[in-house]
């Protein structure tokens, strides 16, 4: 009995070194496979963002200009604007103009960079007032073959439809 237990010692033991040594061979392999390690430079977007120096990272990001106010000519459906795509940007504008219950009034064609629109033709026209909340849009598309779309924005202003 004595000589059984201690060859199921035995095994046991051997069991145990067969199993430590194929995980250690397994973590070996692990080690040569493992992929490249991180960046150490490589920083968080918001910590680029104050970074003012230039970069690949800053040359990637879209310019997309906001406003506060347009003033419209009532009862009208021409009219003059500022819509434009920075110059800096590499990728097109699509810009749509929305009041606030989602009514499309005007939405653009694909806008190059460096490129603008000075004059629209509404949806349809808007009676005297203000319309608060309305939506100014900008879809952002790659400038390849597919024109991949890309990150957007949305802006709320007003419209000020005077006589």
């Amino acid at each position: 009995m004595k000589t059984n237990k201690l060859i199921l010692i035995g095994l046991s033991v051997l069991a145990g070194i067969l199993l430590i040594s194929s995980v250690y061979g397994v973590i070996q392999k692990g080690e040569r496979n493992a992929p490249p390690a991180l960046e150490e430079n490589a920083v968080d977007s918001a910590e680029e963002e104050n970074d003012n120096k230039e970069s690949a990272l800053a040359e990637k990001k879209i310019a997309v200009p906001g406003a506060d106010i347009m003033i419209f000519k009532a009862n009208q459906k021409k009219q003059t604007v500022n819509l434009y795509n920075p110059e800096k940007n590499s990728c097109y504008f699509k810009i749509s103009l929305l009041l606030e219950d989602g009514t499309l009034l005007y939405q653009s064609d694909l806008i190059a960079p460096g490129k603008g629109i000075e004059e629209i033709e509404l949806s349809r026209a808007l009676p005297g007032g203000n319309y608060e909340n309305a939506i100014l849009k900008y879809e952002c598309f790659a400038m390849d073959q597919n024109n991949t779309p890309l990150n957007g924005a949305e802006f709320s202003f007003t419209i000020q439809s005077t006589q």
